[in-house]
């Protein structure tokens, strides 16, 4: 019998002490359209890999 849990709950503190990381280089337009792109196609095999999982149900 499944088991269903209605409430999560997430408890996170933060502390700003001031230190702030580097920043990360500058990333051209190409590259950051090929991160995207890339990121695109993975989760669009994600999607039909779930997708085709629960067909064979």
């Amino acid at each position: 019998m499944p088991i269903e849990i209605r409430e999560l709950v997430i408890k996170v503190t933060v502390h700003d002490d001031g230190y702030r990381p580097a920043r990360p280089a500058a990333v051209s337009a190409e590259a950051l359209a090929q991160l995207r792109q890339e990121l695109t196609e993975s989760c669009v095999r994600e999607v039909l890999t779930q997708l085709r999982r629960q067909r064979e149900r």
